[in-house]
Parts: C-alpha cells; structure tokens; sequence
C-alpha cells in the first residue's frame, strides 16, 4: 500500500524536469554521485512495489487530464480505487503528471496524488506513482 512506501523522489535534477527513463537513469546517477542514496532508495522501493507480484489484478489509474472539463475531482477517484478494489479485488496504480497545479506551462496533480492516497487510506491496496512520460 502506498502508505506503507517512503515518499516518492522527485523527477527534477536541480531546475532539470526528467522526461525519459535515460534521463531519469541519469537523474538517480547524479544523486549517486552527490551521495543522496537515500533519494535512490526511494525511487528503487517504488519501483519494487509498482513490480511485485500479485495474486490481485492490478490496474492502472492516471488521475491527470490536460482539459479542466476532462478532470475529476479527488474523491471521485478515491471513490473508483475503492470499488475496484471491493469489486475485483484490484491493487491500484494511481499515476499523474507530476508537479504543482498551477505551472502554467505543464500543471501536474501532485496535490491530488495526495489527496487520494489520504481519501484512500486503508480501504484499498493503492501504489502511487508519477509519471515522468507518456
């Protein structure tokens, strides 16, 4: 459950936004090299979870739109993690665009993530998770 997972890294490298998985092999590279293993242990544990098998059915739930009309509200996907979860049995993945909602270049839903996962609580198997590119 994500609750039980440290926090997630982040997907910057000083002001450097990471986009692909080579850049964000060489984000964790340079955090190696500056010595924030701690940083790299975060993001490996994330992984691990996002990876380990489960017996359930995992599903994949990327809670960011571009539009504001395509949007919903945080508690209407705490509401869908937990009934997938009473009905499927599902661990979910929740997936967004990382950052701050109002970067008027990319806004991201890293307060929503939040929102969810505390919405969420223990009432579902949840793995939060940004995306770094889609």
């Amino acid at each position: 459950m994500a609750r039980d997972l440290p926090a997630l890294p982040d997907a910057r490298v000083g002001d450097e936004q990471v986009d692909s998985p080579e850049a964000c092999d060489g984000c964790l590279r340079e955090r190696l090299h500056r010595g924030d293993v701690a940083h790299v242990e975060r993001h490996v544990e994330h992984l691990r979870a996002l990876l380990r098998p489960q017996p359930a059915p995992r599903i994949a739930v990327h809670i960011s739109a571009r539009r504001p009309p395509q949007r919903w509200p945080a508690e209407r996907f705490a509401a869908l993690i937990e009934r997938l979860h009473a009905r499927l049995g599902a661990c979910s993945v929740l997936l967004w665009a990382p950052g701050p909602g109002g970067d008027p270049r990319h806004p991201g839903d890293d307060d929503k993530a939040n929102e969810i996962t505390e919405r969420v609580g223990q009432s579902a198997p949840l793995v939060a998770y940004p995306t770094i590119r889609l």
